[in-house]
């Protein structure tokens, strides 16, 4: 008969079992959503699932008392750190292809192409285990119940979680100057500061060689539940809550019209930065029809009479009246006249729109210059490049359309 202990760690495998199939199970139905497959969702799955055979044997190897099966440990370790790599290797490639050998190449860009790399690499993994442990003193052994670790199984701890973080942070590195979104750049920074934790403060358990190391099961118990939340419940998170936030693509044709160019954020940017540069009243213009164009949209959102009244007022004294000398007097004069139905306490979306037309037409004689500058040609390469990166992305299945 088992006691007591075991049979609540047996209870804990049930539990586990059933928390990750519900995770895998919402990856599966979540997949068109691009924070998933963006991940890769057969990947994703397998990085889960590995990281529950983590705890599986662990637990197993508590239980029996079986110095071999913590040799699993490792090999489950190096399936779920791998599949997060070849992850994200699967979105670098897909940026580094040209159109030229997008058809030829496409394999390389397909997840059943990295899933058999994954399980090709596994099995090699294995059989050296396997062997080494064989020959070598047993050096891939954990110390999970009362016994002392001799110098190979120390050297080949330490080695494995130097070399874990030394790959991870060269990834997080090459996300970072990708510059890639849908959180992948937060999901592996936590990923490398849970690594890092988590190596130390089990090396100076191993290291303290006591009778006993169950400290170091029920530590690894925690740390994979918090791999858990960064593989699987946080993508999921996002794919049901953050919908919203993935922009559309804006593409080079795009570009050449003003008020497009103003809609995408980091136009908008360089173009004020542009208009800073000139030393005149460019950046009062640029202020003043963004301001008439947030209270025309605030407008069709129907907020409150009261609202409106108070944007008016606000656009009309703060934009218009405080700077009436940088305005042609004849514009000024028409917009003065349509606010006075803000004396009665009433407003419309149109009272502006004299103020807007002035501010757009003179900003788009701005903008033919702008688009000789060098301010021009660098925002036009960095959205071509995106534009095309997107579109690689999209084609290789890696983010979808919502």
């Amino acid at each position: 008969m088992l006691d007591n202990p075991n049979k609540y760690l047996i209870l804990l495998i049930i539990v586990d079992l059933i928390i990750y199939i519900v995770c895998c199970l919402f990856i599966k139905q979540r997949k068109e959503s691009s924070y998933i497959s963006i991940r890769s969702p057969s990947l994703l799955i397998i990085t889960n699932m590995s990281n529950f055979c983590i705890i599986f044997f662990l637990i197993l190897s508590k239980i029996t008392e079986s110095y071999f099966l913590s040799i699993f440990y490792y090999i489950f370790r190096f399936t779920m750190l791998f599949s997060i790599i070849l992850r994200y290797e699967r979105i670098f490639v897909c940026m580094r292809i040209n159109f030229e050998t997008f058809c030829h190449k496409r394999y390389m860009l397909k997840e059943k192409f990295y899933v058999r790399i994954l399980m090709g690499l596994c099995i090699i993994l294995f059989i050296f285990i396997i062997i080494a442990n064989a020959v070598n003193n047993k050096c891939f052994e954990l110390k999970l119940f009362p016994g002392v670790l001799n110098k190979s199984q120390i050297y080949v701890w330490i080695y494995w979680n130097f070399f874990e973080q030394i790959i991870l942070a060269t990834y997080i590195f090459r996300i970072f100057i990708h510059n890639l979104k849908y959180v992948l750049f937060l999901e592996s920074y936590l990923l490398l500061i849970i690594m890092f934790l988590f190596s130390n403060l089990s090396t100076f358990i191993f290291l303290k060689q006591n009778n006993d190391n169950d400290i170091f099961l029920y530590i690894s118990l925690i740390i994979n539940y918090v791999y858990l939340i960064i593989n699987g419940f946080l993508p999921i998170f996002m794919s049901f809550c953050a919908e919203v936030n993935i922009i559309y693509s804006f593409t080079p044709k795009l570009i050449n019209n003003l008020y497009l160019f103003l809609a995408n954020e980091e136009c908008y940017i360089s173009f004020n930065n542009y208009l800073i540069k000139k030393n005149d009243n460019s950046p009062f213009l640029l202020k003043l029809y963004t301001y008439i164009m947030k209270y025309k949209l605030d407008i069709i959102l129907n907020i409150s009479k009261r609202e409106k009244l108070e944007e008016a007022n606000d656009l009309y004294n703060n934009y218009i009246i405080a700077n009436a000398e940088q305005i042609d007097q004849v514009v000024l004069q028409k917009v003065k006249d349509k606010c006075q139905i803000l004396k009665l306490n009433s407003c419309n979306r149109d009272i502006f729109n004299d103020g807007l037309q002035y501010a757009y037409n003179e900003l788009n004689l701005i903008f033919s210059q702008y688009k000789n500058s060098e301010d021009f040609s660098k925002i036009y390469t960095k959205i071509t490049n995106n534009s095309f990166i997107q579109c690689k992305l999209l084609n290789a299945g890696l983010i979808n359309k919502f």
